[in-house]
């Protein structure tokens, strides 16, 4: 599936750590742990990546690590980071390697992630007399959190490394067939707004329901008129998004509760369109006020930046994953909504976000499901592209922008 050539010193060197590339995984993905919580997955990084002689920098988190490898040519300093953070999902697959920690899964690849970034630490490491500039591998926690990559540049990671672009990838199940790498330069993953609703009513008897105050009745109609508020609304003829996650309300039949609660996530591409959905919001909350006499308050819960690539450095990456597959399975990317953390960086740094075909030829179960499964094939593709991109990087990034 990798297009091999002669004297390919990387190449090979990946495929003599192929074994040890799907172990990795399979470790982690019978290790699950929650953003912040990554203690065990925290260890593995820094045993491995000790004993390879990198210099470890702080991460500025409590969990997730960072460690340095320095070329023996000048060159810039390029940032590869692997998220490391699993989901609160009971695992449902049948597999020998299936999560042992009930309630807890990597049902998004984080397990694949990680695992490459430390291949290709591996291999980078083993290759260092060769290679231009500096490599910062950061492994970051939280990233289903929403807040890991913010923390580790709040705690000095940028300032510290001084590094001049950024790199990284996902796994994409469904969407892309294995064997296949698709990118884009510009906006690329849209920005992410978390938002808590509360609406407080009056308390009562199911059986004698009043005209107004009925908590639950305002709250459903709030839900089936979100997706409202983004009518209309769209990037590249991709549509925004509202959806509600999470409700909950009352605990009996026949009560009537005081309380509901709402948790919404608003995908938007520009920074005006996110106004727009923002101002219809409030509108549509004071409506359901008016007709329901219920109190609403909301919350803004976190946001994430949209993901935006930089063009050189797309460029860059295209070539290497052209190399690496042949022109015709790299392919142009549509704006998605689903959102990175990754979008931190890249609003600091200059690089790229790129996404792996990672489909399993038994079908595709959707990302943060309990049946969700990556095609491991798809790890070699992906580990292969950053070994190609990371170096050329090096090489060519331009000045580093983050202030």
């Amino acid at each position: 599936m990798v297009v091999r050539r002669s004297n390919d010193v990387l190449g090979d060197a990946l495929v003599r750590r192929h074994d040890e590339l799907i172990d990795t995984r399979r470790w982690l993905h019978q290790h699950p742990e929650l953003g912040h919580h990554e203690y065990g997955t925290t260890a593995l990084i820094r045993d491995r990546l000790t004993r390879l002689g990198l210099g470890e920098r702080s991460a500025g988190t409590k969990t997730g690590a960072v460690f340095v490898l320095d070329g023996k040519r000048p060159g810039k300093t390029v940032l590869l980071r692997a998220d490391i953070d699993a989901l609160p999902v009971h695992e449902e697959l049948d597999v020998t390697h299936r999560s042992l920690t009930d309630g807890v899964m990597h049902a998004c690849g984080h397990d694949g992630h990680t695992a490459m970034l430390l291949t290709v630490a591996t291999v980078l490491a083993e290759r260092a007399d060769d290679l231009d500039g500096s490599y910062a591998f950061v492994f970051q926690p939280g990233e289903e959190c929403g807040d890991g990559a913010r923390r580790m540049i709040e705690g000095g990671l940028l300032a510290d490394l001084e590094a001049d672009a950024a790199l990284g990838c996902h796994l994409s199940v469904g969407a892309l067939p294995t064997g296949t790498i698709a990118l884009r330069s510009g906006l690329a993953l849209a920005d992410t707004h978390l938002i808590d609703l509360e609406v407080r009513g009056l308390p009562g008897h199911g059986a004698q329901p009043r005209r107004g105050g009925d908590a639950i009745l305002a709250t459903g109609t709030l839900i089936t008129r979100m997706s409202r508020i983004v009518a209309d609304l769209s990037y590249d003829r991709v549509a925004c998004v509202c959806t509600c996650g999470a409700l909950h309300a009352g605990s009996a039949a026949n009560m009537i509760p005081e309380l509901a609660t709402m948790k919404v996530t608003l995908r938007t591409f520009t920074e005006t369109q996110h106004q727009v959905a923002v101002d219809r919001l409030a509108v549509l909350v004071d409506e359901i006020i008016d007709r329901f006499q219920v109190a609403i308050t909301v919350t803004t819960a976190g946001r994430l930046p949209a993901v935006t690539n930089d063009a050189e450095a797309t460029s860059t990456v295209r070539r290497a994953a052209e190399t690496v597959l042949g022109a015709d399975r790299v392919l142009p990317s549509p704006p998605v909504t689903p959102g990175d953390d990754m979008g931190e960086f890249l609003a600091r740094l200059p690089g790229c976000y790129f996404h792996i075909g990672a489909t399993p030829t038994t079908g595709a179960a959707p990302h943060h499901s309990a049946l969700f499964d990556i095609d491991e094939r798809a790890l070699d593709i992906g580990a292969r592209v950053l070994l190609e991109a990371g170096p050329a990087l090096a090489r060519a990034a331009r000045p580093k922008r983050h202030t």
